[in-house]
C-alpha cells in the first residue's frame, strides 16, 4: 500500500465550510473554469491534443482551441504540455472563490 506522509488538505475558504450544504450545492454548480491554449507560446508539439481523452482540442487556422462545450476540464492537456502554453481561465465566482 502506498502512504504519503505529511499530507495536508487543501485550504478552502472558511465561508464555505460554515454554509449549509444545498447553498454550498449551488455555488460549486456556478464555479467554472477551463484551459485555454495561448497560441503565441504553443509550438504546436501535439502533446495536449493527443492527451485530451475526449479529444476536444481542433486547430483552426493554425491555432489550437478547446471545444469548452465537450471539454470535461480534466486539465490533463495542461499538465503535459512542456511548454506551459495552457492556462486555466475562470469565470468571475471561481476567480473570488479560488486563489
Amino acid at each position: 500500500d502506498f502512504i504519503m506522509k505529511d499530507f495536508k488538505q487543501a485550504k478552502g475558504r472558511l465561508l464555505l465550510r460554515f454554509l449549509p450544504t444545498p447553498v454550498t450545492n449551488l455555488i460549486a454548480s456556478q464555479l467554472k473554469f477551463w484551459p485555454e491554449i495561448d497560441n503565441e507560446i504553443c509550438k504546436k508539439c501535439n502533446m495536449c491534443k493527443s492527451s485530451c481523452p475526449v479529444h476536444t482540442i481542433s486547430i483552426k487556422k493554425g491555432k489550437y482551441l478547446v471545444n469548452r462545450k465537450h471539454c470535461i476540464r480534466c486539465m490533463c492537456c495542461r499538465e503535459v504540455c512542456p511548454y506551459k502554453a495552457i492556462n486555466v481561465k475562470k469565470n468571475w465566482l471561481a476567480s473570488i472563490l479560488w486563489e
